[in-house]
This record gives structure tokens, sequence and C-alpha cells, in this order.
């Protein structure tokens, strides 16, 4: 009869327990002291090895010659254990033996001497599923229990479990075993069994266990069910949905360079192949990880199928804060997954903002030190507060990275974007100010005042309409999803201080979302060009389509910049 992996390879000696050195140190020097304790609690999560290290126990306290403080599972204690033919040694589980009743028939068999051995033990697994008064029961017998008598009990839930029988136990709790430890127990297992495993494949599997032993020997037991004597990366993905290494690669570097419709069709194919959404923000955070250990110069992971040359390679194309903030956007998308309906969504949007994120923190140190410096030329009388205002938030969008612009402004230019034309901006203000005062002047004459208005309005929208597509990158920045709509508006008209933005009158749905967030809009308007406009939202009046379709192939053909309007 065929023996499942995790049980045929379950470890037989303390030194065969992966990743809990500490625990397996304590335990064997108990052994060679012989200081037993009565006992013993092993609390952790799944295929940490607790049931494995109780077995072991159990064999040690029990065995006539052990080696070491390991058992040499050859001597008849042993190989009774072993074969479970030992009466002894009782194995149960306490999610079906819970009830007061049962515990009451365990405390009446345990006061009797082992038949054979030197110790009776008792394994209850599953702990944490005794009731409370079974609980009670256990309490009396383990608060003066038999010398023969030692109790171990294994829980996945330690928080379930009364502090009187916490207090009366040594406690160890077992920890996550890391993805090497893993990874060397599923090449030693292939190697024993004459199978071949692609290095990829073994990180996928150690990944896809997370941290736990018995869960990588479990996907191995399927794996080799459908691969047979050689085991590919390709076969993992496809029983467990693992995402392949070159693939994060591939869409990291399309990210990397700004490429996000590229990006979205690479995220696409890769659901295509059945991942899911939480696989790939493990594998994609997983990846950003090692760049970070790249850019620090840190150890890392020793994986097999991590190329440390395309990763020294990418990480030349990624600056360490891209990387921190990388790291800090996908780990609030895992979290925003858990809560999410539309896990696909909330990937495809991670990718967006990786894309377009912006290095805030030294963004803003320059601003900072921008503004002091034209604080200073305020006081010189070489600017006045309105250009400041302009300029600051000009330069501010102008450094933001969107789509598929690859390169940043530099930043070291903005200070000379800040005083450029310096003249030019000053004759625009002063001529506001000249017209200001000739307003004020002839305040009485209403035509003269509606005329010069009109023609401030005219300038001021003219410094919206320019600066409108940086705005839009920016508020989408802000509030993701007003790219859905934000897009289609844009600004045509002031008219008695109110901002008249357009929008094509086919936007039926798309159009609705814009007047919902109409006074969010006003807001982040205002704020950006330091206004302070009321906006009206309309659907602007349809031309015939066949002149837009000319128009549109005229354009294309010699450039807007060569049509004249008449």
């Amino acid at each position: 009869m065929y023996q499942a992996i995790y049980r045929k390879y379950r470890p037989k000696v303390f030194d065969n327990i992966i990743g809990q050195a500490e625990i397996i140190n304590v335990l064997k020097n108990q052994i060679i002291n012989n200081q037993i304790g009565h006992a013993y609690l092993f609390s952790g999560t799944r295929g940490t090895g607790k049931t494995s290290c109780a077995k072991i126990l159990s064999r040690a306290v029990n065995c006539l010659s052990p080696k070491n403080g390991n058992p040499c599972n050859k001597c008849d204690n042993c190989q009774s254990i072993l074969s479970d033919t030992n009466m002894d040694v009782v194995e149960m589980d306490a999610a079906s033996n819970r009830r007061i009743d049962d515990i009451r028939d365990l405390r009446d068999k345990v006061i009797y001497p082992p038949t054979f051995l030197k110790y009776k033990v008792y394994i209850i697994d599953e702990a944490h599923m005794i009731t409370n008064e079974g609980f009670n029961a256990l309490l009396k017998i383990m608060e003066e229990p038999p010398e023969h008598l030692i109790f171990i009990l294994a829980t996945t839930e330690l928080e379930k479990i009364p502090q009187t029988i916490l207090s009366r136990c040594q406690r160890f709790d077992f920890s996550r075993i890391d993805r090497d430890g893993i990874a060397e127990n599923i090449k030693y297992i292939t190697t024993d069994m004459g199978i071949e495993i692609e290095g990829e494949a073994v990180d996928m599997i150690s990944r896809a266990a997370d941290g736990a032993m018995r869960d990588a020997q479990s996907i191995l037991d399927q794996v080799i069910a459908s691969s047979g004597d050689m085991i590919t990366a390709d076969a993992v993905s496809s029983i467990i949905g693992a995402v392949r290494s070159d693939e994060i690669y591939e869409l990291v570097n399309l990210i990397i360079g700004r490429k996000s419709g590229e990006a979205i069709l690479k995220l696409e194919e890769i659901f295509d192949t059945g991942i899911d959404s939480g696989e790939f923000m493990t594998s994609l955070i997983d990846h950003y990880r090692d760049l970070l250990f790249i850019k620090t110069r840190s150890i890392l992971r020793n994986d097999a199928d991590v190329d440390i040359q395309k990763l020294e390679n990418q990480s030349k194309e990624i600056s360490l804060n891209e990387v921190v903030d990388s790291i800090e956007i996908i780990m609030d998308s895992i979290s925003n997954l858990r809560k999410s309906d539309l896990p696909k969504i909330v990937s495809q949007i991670t990718v967006v903002k990786l894309i377009e994120q912006v290095d805030r923190k030294n963004l803003l140190s320059r601003i900072e030190s921008l503004e002091k410096k034209i604080q200073e030329m305020e006081k010189s009388g070489e600017i006045t507060q309105r250009v400041i205002s302009k300029r600051i938030s000009d330069i501010s969008s102008s450094h933001i990275s969107y789509g598929n612009d690859k390169k940043h402004i530099p930043v070291d230019k903005i200070e000379e974007e800040a005083i450029k034309d310096k003249k030019d901006i000053l004759n625009i203000d002063i001529k506001y100010n000249i017209k200001d005062k000739a307003a004020d002047e002839d305040a009485k004459d209403r035509d003269f005042e509606t005329d010069h208005m009109s023609e401030k309005e005219s300038s001021i929208l003219d410094i919206i309409t320019e600066s409108w597509e940086l705005y839009k990158k920016a508020a989408v920045a802000e509030n993701n999803y007003w790219i859905l709509w934000l897009d289609k508006i844009n600004p045509v008209e002031i008219k008695d201080g109110v901002l008249i933005l357009m929008m094509p009158e086919d936007q039926g749905i798309i159009f609705k979302k814009a007047i919902d967030h109409k006074e969010e809009l006003k807001n982040s308007i205002n704020q950006y060009f330091k206004t302070d406009f009321e906006i009206s939202i309309e659907k602007s009046i349809s031309k015939d389509k066949n002149n837009d379709e000319i128009l549109e192939m005229v354009t294309k053909l010699f450039g807007k910049e060569n049509i004249e309007k008449i």
C-alpha cells in the first residue's frame, strides 16, 4: 500500500526535525540529564513538527540505549512504539475525545503503571478542542501526576488552552519553517526517491507551503502523481497555481519602464493561467523584497531560481526609495485584498499604483527648499505671491511621472524652472494689477467692469487649460477611481465665477459619476489652481460624425499644429 510522503519521511530522531533547533536542544538535554517533565505543551501552526517531536520524545524517554538524547529506534521499546503496538504510548485526538466522560475515562486509566515501558505517555493532539469540563477533569491528574506518567499536548490554537493547564506544562512554541529548510527537505526526498526536480519548482513548492513542512510534502505528493520522475516548474504551477519567477520579472520590468498598457496585459496573461490574486501578490512582494536586498547589499534567500545577475540589472533601473514605496503599496493592497470581493481589480490597481507612484518624500523636501528661495525673492520684490502659488503648483505637478512617461523631470532642474521667464511672469502679473487698478477707478462704469472681468477670466481659463492634463494626472494619483470619468472632462469657460466643465454627451453613466463627485472635484480644482470657483459640469453638443472622422484623419496626416480652425 502506498504511504504518503509526510508519513514515510516523518523524522525519526530529534536531529531530523527542521527549523526548531532551540526546542530540540532543550528536549535532548532533558533526556541526557534525566530531567524529564511530567507535562509538555507543543504549540504552533500546522506542519511545524509538533506531533513528530511528541512521537520522538515518547520513544526517547523509553529507549533502552538513547544516543545523545535521540532514541536508537532499534531496541524493542523503540520498535514496538514505531509499529504502534505498544499500549503504554497512547495517541488520542482531542477533537473526537473532548467530552468530560472521555477525560474521566482517561484519568481512570493513567493511574495504572505501564505494562512494558518505563513511562506511560499520552499524546493529545488538537488539545484546544477539549471542553471546559474536560479540562477541569484533566487538571486534577496534571496537578499531582504519578511518576510514570507523561502528558504531551499539541495545539494550533494556544489561546484556547486554560491558564490552569498552561501553568502545569512545559511550553514549547514551534515556529514556521523557513523556505530554505523546506527546500532542502524537498531536495532530499526527491533525491532519495530518484526523482529529478527543477530548482524553480522547489522554490514554488516551498513558497506555497507557507512555513508548513507537511503542506510542502503533500504538494510534492500531488506533483509526483502527475509528473512522474521529472518535476518541472510548469507542472508545479498547474497544480498549485503559483506564478513563475520569469513572469514576475517581465511584469516588474514593464512597471519600472512605466508601460502601463503592456503591464496590464501581462497581468491578464498571468491570471489567464489560473493564478489567483493572493498568490500573485505574494510573488510580487517577494520579487521586490529581492530587489530590496540587492539595493541594500543584504543576503538573498537561498532559492535555486533566483537569478542574481538579472536582479542586479533590474535593480539599476529603480531607486531604493521606489523599491521601499512599492513594497508598502503591495502590503496595503494585500490588506485590501482580504476585504475585497473583486481581488482581480485590486491586483490591477496595484500595478497601476506601482507604475504611477511618486517619490513623495524627496519631492516634498525639494519643494520645501524651493519655497524658501521663492520667499526670499518675494521679500526682495522680484516676484508676487500670486505667481508663487501658480509656479509651485506647476512645478510640483511636472515632477510626477505617469503612464508611459519613463523619465522623471530631473529634480535638480526644479529650481531653474521656478525662476525662468521671470520677466514674462512679472509682466503678466503687472498687467493684472494695472487692470485691477483701472477697474477700481472706473467702478461706476458697469459695462467696463463686465468687459474687464471677462478678459481676466479668459486669461485665467488659459492658465487652467494649459495645466489641465497635469492637474488630471495629479488628481488621479490621489484618487485612482477618478480616472473612470475625469479623463473625459475639459474646462471650456469661466462665467460669473463659475468654471464650466464639458463632457461628451454620450457619457451617460460616467457623467452621473462626475456629478456625484462634483463637490470633491470643485475642492480639488480650487486647491490645485489656488482659485475659488464654483463648477458646472455639462454635456457637449455632438457635431456631425463625418466631420469628426475627417478632422481626425487630417490631424493624423498633417499634425494638430498644422491645422487652423476657421
